[in-house]
């Protein structure tokens, strides 16, 4: 039981980081943890549904604007009175792949160059200080790499070769930029 709840409240925070991040805010992990754990615990007692993140859900909510679960509440139980429980399910899962696919496909990306005031690699366009190495371009995309972005990613890491201050030998490619990681 203790595992489970592990993993449902490392999927909670990494959806909350990933979305605070993209609105420059940051989380507290152990409010998050106070607030999983006390939520988990009432529903316990009262015989109610443990509490869990969806990314899904929270990406399409996000993407509609909605600022609450209300919105995702409202078209499940539209869907479910329009087309039944199964049929929903199926949209659902239809839709869900058709928004991954369709968000995944131009994702936010940078060059990076070295900032020393934060001991790190940033978004040059973010960071005036930004130093970039001569003859390396550091590119950076903010998702992961798959078939419905791979001619945007070749496009945009040939823009940034194009752009390099000096002639470029080498194209480092940050792949760990799409955990999420937003500069501060």
């Amino acid at each position: 039981m203790l595992g489970i709840f592990a993993v449902g409240f490392a999927d909670g925070v990494l959806t909350a980081r990933a979305f605070a991040g993209r609105r420059n805010q940051r989380i507290n992990v152990n409010q998050e943890l106070l607030a999983h754990g006390v939520s988990n615990l009432a529903a316990g007692f009262t015989q109610g549904f443990p509490v869990g993140a969806s990314n899904s859900r929270t990406a399409v909510n996000d993407q509609m604007g909605g600022k609450t679960q209300v919105a995702i509440a409202v078209i499940t139980t539209v869907m479910v009175v329009l087309v039944g429980v199964l049929d929903s399910l199926v949209v659902a899962i239809v839709l869900s792949i058709v928004d991954v696919i369709a968000r995944g496909s131009r994702p936010n990306d940078a060059v990076l160059g070295w900032v020393p005031r934060i001991g790190r690699y940033a978004d040059v366009s973010l960071h005036r200080s930004a130093r970039v190495t001569n003859g390396v371009v550091v590119y950076r995309l903010d998702d992961r790499l798959f078939f419905a972005n791979a001619g945007y990613f070749k496009a945009r890491a040939r823009e940034a070769l194009a752009g390099a201050p000096t002639p470029t030998r080498w194209l480092v490619f940050d792949a760990i930029g799409g955990q999420g990681v937003r500069n501060a």
